[in-house]
């Protein structure tokens, strides 16, 4: 129950019939305390498959889904996602009806997929594996429900995928299904679908065994697309002719999938102008082209296309008067009609048309506003021009002087779609404005409202809103705005931009979020200002035409087609309504195929109607308006009868047996073929088929070439055929050509693919005995055969270069070269090529220059290069090299004793053509006398060349250079060494120093011959304190004084018996005898410990300096104290082996070591190996191997 409650100061309202609006609210709406609300939107993905609902519940409201088509539009249901969540039963199948508790704001998708589309290639449409598993991941041979069934077969069988199939023996499937499918007669499965899916129904059903199915009777455009033909299980439907059938009936023997094929409208995917459509609608392929003529009529396929003539059937002009067409339908445009097509952008939110209409007569578009299918109309546009009113809006319909070919487009653009993001959707600001310039801040109309707000409060961007103080808003717009504030402080919201405020709907018990509560396409304050309910979806703003009348319905038989029979008149209750006038099928609809409506409503015959056959002719007719209201009647038209006798015999035509009175019944002449209205027709028939088997030839065959033979068919038994060429249509070259008596179409010329026309038309005649004839043109192509004589991907016709010799064909034959043999070119090979020196002296150094090549060519400026040639005479070519001046130099020294005195190479002269001369030459090695040692024998006959004793083989076996004085097969001493560096202070001169020792390679054994000497040098300073004898024996020449210098520096060379020498500098240390303990003038020595028994004195003059092979030189005292030259001093104790013994030094404490371990000595203190190193700075050095360093 609603409460009626009257508002004080709130305007009243009048509906279209004037009676007063009864403003109703609901008393929820003023309630204190009110349930908390939740929103329930349903729609689909993708979008636009059903209509977006969107309700507002009280929280635990039970709603339930609506169930949705299964298929729409070539899309699958699959599944329902409520909140991002896929509902399914408890077999894992998705649900087709979910049914909701309501707590909080919901949104329910209905999920659909292309029905074609099978991504995962496993023959299982991606839609039902979707639907039924809710996966991909599964193939054709997945048997979820175990029952020995996979899915593909499942799907066969129309069995459910999720649900066990039981199969009982002798008996019938039983199936826990809703639905059972009972097959048993044998029944075969049809689909019928369209290219692309959408266009027509989709149905899948199963018929009885050789049963029939009739197809929908389709033509015309879709959407954008153009029906062409049928197909069959792939086979396209023809008829005799080989154009595609429009309706097709099928005879059920086995499974068959049914497909109108649509192709776009304006796709033209072989280029040739003629539409994808046509061609596949009149030939089955796009073999054709513009100028082709498939049925030799003379009309090409492009103007056969234009004028709307049959491309398979002969059309026939006769003089002065109409084209004859063994056609259903001719268009005859006599009145320059001009064409008119009308369609939407995008395509197929209008019905698309394409009609002519008299030139200079009046359209009127549908009258086009709101949403649908996820669109809003915009406007109106003509030939690219959009059209609106006098502010600048666009018009939703429009009347056009039809004065030139015109193509009106309804323009509608996505309902949320901004691409400027400025707030106001792109349909609005295209719509008001024509442009997408405003932002939604601006006020294009200055009344103080934005954009944004204008749009918000349904008011007008364009008209100024005058505003009064405590009175109600003036607009001057077709729709009235209001503000209650007694009722609501927002009383001039319009949340859905419907024209009506919220308060207003809410009073009227309309949804204030949906600009069309009842869905109707009418928005809200569309149907209340026109009456209308806009809570019915049943209630229009819109009224159904009442009358249709037709103001002839009576025609002449034998009238040609095209003749006007009367004009369709509509009563509609709604002014400046625009109606469709269209047959319908139904009951009287007989005959509609006779007739054709053309858009100003005329009734015109489509073929001549003849009284005899058809006295009355029954159709039925629909007039349906801009919002798809209709009515619709039938009509009978009378065909009047004309009286006819053409023999003039008395007997009408239609009762006479003879009509020509040729004394031939036209019974016999029908069955004969021969014309009963044609007393020149007698009862035999011309030939009735004329073929040419065989119809090309390939270019450059000889004249007599076989083409093809004709092959006539006369319908009269043994009848005699004559074949000949004859004039006309399509004979241009029939004079090319020759034909036998047998029919052989043979060559009269040889063609050329390139240069001659590559289709040529001949015309030939069938003529038989009684001069009956058939003519028929036919097409001979020449095709081509690829001429590339150098093969270089260029046919010869369009190769500028035939033969591929770099010269073009025109320079060629300026030349006098032939331009088809590439060794015959426009350029002459050089002429003459010689060499202005012929030898080269022995030793001369690699670079010498031999002589330099002059080259003559008879081709003025040619550019030459010389280069060295493989060939006869080119064996020393590697020997020598030629520069970018044609100098020829050595790349070696020749030597005149051992090498070949006559040297051969071969020379090419190339010119920038490539063409070239080779020619071979002789150079001569000459002799130089050559005497290293001049001893008067040359030195390949001497055997010591460089006269130093040693003979050139054995200088070559030591490796020495037997062209070098200086080298000889000896080394010189390679080490000198000294076994002692050390001397003490205060000795008298001539003390014993060292002995040198020398290592040389010529003297493995140690028993060469040396002499040694101090020779003056880097490290020489010394020298002076020292002098060495010539065994190698170093001493003092003079008392020696550490504190005036401990370091002696000297330098000393020694020589072998060749006088190879080596020299080296030594230091010299002389020791301090500070520390030493003074021994007597004549000493007594202990005897050394038996570890150092192998020490020998240095000096038998100087006992107390001792040499040891491996403990190195020491001083010996009167006591166990040695003087180490190493290691400084030391004592020793024996350890009772005979071979080691203790050492005990002040740094080191007590050291263990003997023959055959020194240098390595055990620390007695840390119990580590330490290796002396070496003594350096006075000190010895060490290397511990525990601490890895050395000290």
């Amino acid at each position: 129950m609603r409460d009626t409650i009257r508002i004080e100061g709130f305007p009243r309202l009048a509906c279209k019939c004037g009676l007063p609006v009864i403003l109703t609210f609901l008393p929820v709406a003023f309630q204190q305390t009110a349930t908390a609300q939740v929103t329930f939107e349903a729609k689909t993905e993708p979008a636009g498959l059903f209509a977006t609902t969107s309700q507002t519940l009280s929280t635990g409201a039970e709603v339930e889904t609506r169930t949705p088509a299964l298929n729409v539009n070539g899309y699958a249901f699959t599944h329902w996602m409520i909140n991002g969540t896929r509902r399914n039963d408890a077999n894992g199948q998705a649900l087709n009806r979910v049914s909701l508790s309501m707590q909080a704001n919901t949104v329910a998708i209905a999920h659909y997929l292309d029905e074609t589309i099978d991504s995962d290639a496993d023959g299982i449409p991606d839609w039902h594996e979707v639907r039924v598993l809710g996966t991909l991941d599964r193939n054709a041979s997945h048997d979820g429900d175990g029952d020995g069934f996979g899915i593909a077969e499942e799907l066969q069988y129309g069995s459910g995928s999720t649900v066990k199939d039981e199969i009982a023996e002798g008996g019938v499937s039983i199936r826990r299904t809703t639905k059972v499918f009972m097959n048993f007669s044998g029944a075969n499965r049809i689909t019928v679908s369209s290219d692309p899916p959408g266009l027509v129904s989709s149905s899948d059903a199963y018929q009885d065994l050789n049963s029939t199915f009739t197809s929908a009777n389709l033509s015309g455009a879709s959407n954008g697309y153009v029906f062409s033909h049928w197909e069959v299980n792939g086979v396209r439907r023809a008829d005799a002719g080989g154009v595609g059938l429009n309706k097709i009936t099928e005879t059920m023997s086995e499974d068959k999938h049914l497909v109108a094929k649509y192709y776009p409208q304006d796709k033209d995917s072989d280029k040739d102008d003629i539409p994808d459509w046509y061609e596949w609608r009149e030939f089955g392929n796009l073999d054709k082209n513009g100028s082709t003529d498939p049925d030799g009529d003379g009309f090409n396929l492009a103007e056969e296309a234009k004028f709307g003539l049959a491309p398979n059937v002969p059309d026939e002009i006769a003089e002065g008067g109409v084209s004859i067409r063994r056609a259903g339908m001719v268009f005859m445009n006599f009145s320059d009609a001009k064409r008119l097509t009308v369609s939407s952008d995008p395509p197929g939110l209008v019905s698309s048309s394409n009609a002519y209409q008299d030139l200079n007569s009046t359209f009127t578009s549908a009258n086009l506003s709101g949403a649908k299918n996820g669109y809003v109309f915009s406007h109106w546009e003509v030939n690219g021009i959009r059209r609106a009113d006098a502010g600048g809006v666009g018009l939703n319909r429009i009347t056009e002087t039809i004065s030139e070919n015109k193509d009106m487009v309804a323009k509608y653009f996505r309902h949320d779609e901004d691409s400027d993001k400025d707030g106001i959707p792109d349909w609005y600001e295209w719509h008001k404005f024509g442009d997408l310039d405003k932002a939604g801040a601006d006020d294009p109309d200055g009344d103080g409202f934005t954009l944004a707000e204008e749009a918000k409060f349904g008011l007008s961007p364009t008209v100024p809103e005058n505003i009064l103080e405590g009175g109600v808003s003036i607009r001057r717009a077709l729709q009235l705005t209001f503000t209650q504030a007694s009722v609501d402080a927002n009383g001039t919201l319009d949340s859905d931009g419907d024209g009506l405020t919220d308060a207003q709907e809410l009073a009227l018990g309309l949804d204030p979020n949906k600009s069309d509560t009842d869905g109707d396409g009418f928005a809200d304050g569309i149907e209340v200002t026109e009456g209308s309910n806009a809570n019915n979806s049943t209630s229009l703003a819109n009224y159904t035409p009442t009358n249709l009348e037709l103001n002839g319905t009576f025609v002449d038989e034998n009238q040609t087609a095209g003749t006007v029979v009367g004009t369709f008149s509509v009563t509609d209750p709604d002014a400046n309504s625009i109606h469709v006038i269209a047959f319908a099928e139904g009951n009287g609809s007989t005959h509609n195929q006779f007739f054709a409506i053309d858009g100003n409503g005329t009734l015109r015959t489509v073929l001549i109607l003849d009284h005899e056959t058809n006295a009355t002719l029954s159709i039925r007719a629909r007039a349906r308006d801009e919002y798809n209201a209709s009515i619709e009647k039938a009509f009978v038209i009378t065909v009047a009868n004309i009286v006819e006798d053409l023999d003039g015999d008395g007997i009408e035509d239609h009762f006479d047996p003879d009509g020509d009175g040729d004394g031939f019944s036209d019974i016999a002449e029908m069955t004969y073929g021969s014309d009963p209205r044609n007393s020149e027709s007698v009862a035999n028939q011309a030939p009735t088929l004329l073929d040419l088997i065989g119809s090309s030839v390939e270019e450059n065959q000889a004249s007599g070439t076989m083409v093809g033979k004709l092959n006539p068919t006369d319908p009269d038994a043994n009848a005699t055929i004559t074949l000949a060429f004859s004039d006309g249509n399509g004979s241009e070259y029939n004079h090319l050509f020759s034909l036998d008596a047998n029919g052989t179409l043979r060559t009269n010329a040889t063609f050329d693919y390139e240069t001659n026309a590559t289709t040529m038309r001949i015309r030939a005649k069938a003529t038989d005995e009684h001069n009956a004839s058939l003519e028929k043109t036919f097409v001979v192509n020449i095709t081509n055969i690829f001429e590339d004589l150098d093969s270089d991907g260029i046919e010869d016709h369009f190769d500028p270069d035939d033969d591929g010799d770099g010269f073009s064909d025109i320079v060629e034959i300026a030349y006098g070269s032939k331009p088809r043999n590439s060794n015959s070119v426009a350029n002459q090979a050089p002429t003459l090529l010689d060499l202005n020196g012929s030898s080269v002296a022995e030793n001369e150094a690699s670079g010498t220059t031999v002589g330099k090549f002059n080259s003559t060519d008879p081709d003025a400026n040619a550019t030459i290069i010389l280069t060295f040639s493989d060939g006869n005479g080119s064996q020393h070519n590697h020997l020598f090299t030629i520069d970018s001046k044609g100098t020829l130099r050595t790349t070696m020294t020749f030597d005149y004793e051992t090498n070949v005195k006559v040297l051969s190479i071969r020379v090419r002269a190339t010119d920038e053509h490539n063409a070239w001369l080779e020619k071979s030459f002789a150079l001569q090695v000459t002799n130089v006398s050559e005497d290293l040692d001049a001893d008067g024998i040359e030195n390949h006959y001497d055997a010591d060349d460089d006269g130093d004793g040693f003979s050139d083989m054995a200088e070559v076996n030591a490796g020495t250079n037997p062209m070098d004085f200086a080298s000889t097969p000896n080394h010189p001493p390679s080490a000198i060494t000294l076994n002692n560096l050390r001397v003490v202070e205060g000795r008298p001169a001539n003390d014993w120093v060292a002995s040198v020792q020398t290592i040389d390679p010529d003297d493995a054994n140690g028993t060469g011959s040396y002499s040694y000497s101090l020779v003056d040098g880097n490290g020489s300073s010394g020298n002076g304190y020292f002098f060495l004898d010539e065994l190698g024996t170093l001493r003092t020449s003079q008392v020696l004084d550490h504190e005036s210098n401990a370091l002696k520096t000297i330098r000393i060379r020694v020589s072998d018996e060749h006088n190879a020498s080596l020299e080296k500098s030594f230091i010299i240390e002389v020791i301090d005898l500070q520390e030493w303990v003074q021994a007597p003038l004549t000493p007594t020595f202990p005897d050394l410990p038996d570890w150092l028994s192998d020490a020998q004195p240095v000096d038998p003059q100087a006992r107390d300096w001792y040499f040891s092979f491996w403990f190195g030189s020491f001083h010996r005292t009167t006591s166990p104290w040695l003087y180490h030259a190493d290691l400084g001093w030391i004592f020793t104790v024996d350890d009772g082996t005979g071979n080691n013994g203790w050492l005990w030094s002040e740094g080191q404490g007590w050291l263990w070591t003997g023959q055959g371990l020194f240098r390595y000595l055990y620390r007695q203190r840390d119990q580590t190996w330490i290796y002396f190193l070496s003594h350096k700075n006075g000190q010895p050095h060490f290397y511990n191997h525990v601490t890895k360093q050395v000290e």
